[in-house]
């Protein structure tokens, strides 16, 4: 008996805590392995790095009065970069598809103000693009990161944003996967793309963007995405000229 209360003794005081990591975590960090990122990105030294998923609202990006209701749905996260030299402070918004919809520097809000009437954040912002050649013949076939048009009669008064999966921030990295959607509906071809994307803070106003994407469809379906557009991408044009 004494024998055995000492055993149980040492075996519990001798076990090695295991430091938690969370679902999302664990698969990202599968999906994403470190020798993705360049070598060169080593991290933000000459600046701080921050993240948040609590949303507020701005004054700043200045949204079509008639959409700007609609930011509150795609939001995701926050992710900004605080520097010295103001020429490389940033912050950049994510929608739920884990595309960007928001990007304010020394210029301000350098992305298009959301006027599009049926595709409020979903069209005039930074976000890949999936195409199947054979079916976008009779009706489109786009798999959009951040989500549908309007053109559906149930989604008039409010917008279907793709559906987050995951999401996990650390240190100079945020890291999303979410459910892509057919932009133009209704549609009777079904949405098998998951859009995994990894951004990274690499200082002196470098962003590094990693884009991977997953076809859990036919597996005829991944030699058919003959166009996967990194990134689709909208700006300002009151804000930045393009020569």
């Amino acid at each position: 008996m004494w024998l055995s209360i000492f055993l149980i003794y040492v075996l519990q005081f001798n076990v090695k805590p295991i430091s938690a990591v969370s679902l999302d975590q664990a698969l990202l960090d599968d999906m994403f392995v470190p020798s993705m990122s360049n070598s060169l990105c080593t991290g933000s030294t000459s600046g701080q790095t921050s993240f948040n998923f609590k949303f507020s609202w701005s004054n700043v990006s200045n949204w079509w009065q008639t959409n700007a209701k609609y930011e509150k749905n795609t939001f995701l996260a926050e992710m900004q970069h605080a520097d010295a030299n103001q020429n490389r402070t940033w912050k950049i918004r994510f929608g739920t598809g884990g595309n960007i919809y928001s990007y304010i520097n020394i210029l301000g809000e350098v992305m298009p103000p959301q006027y599009h009437a049926n595709g409020p954040f979903v069209d005039e912002v930074w976000q890949t693009v999936a195409v199947n050649g054979p079916k976008n013949v009779k009706h489109p076939f786009f798999i959009h990161q951040a989500g549908d048009y309007q053109s559906d009669p149930l989604l008039l008064n409010t917008p279907f944003f793709s559906p987050n999966l995951g999401k996990y921030c650390e240190g100079t990295t945020c890291t999303f996967v979410s459910w892509g959607q057919q932009a133009h509906v209704p549609t009777s071809f079904s949405s098998n793309i998951l859009y995994y994307t990894r951004y990274k803070d690499c200082g002196n106003g470098v962003l590094e963007t990693t884009y991977s994407f997953q076809n859990f469809g036919p597996a005829s379906d991944s030699s058919a995405f003959v166009g996967l557009h990194l990134s689709y991408s909208s700006i300002n044009e009151d804000k930045i000229t393009l020569t």
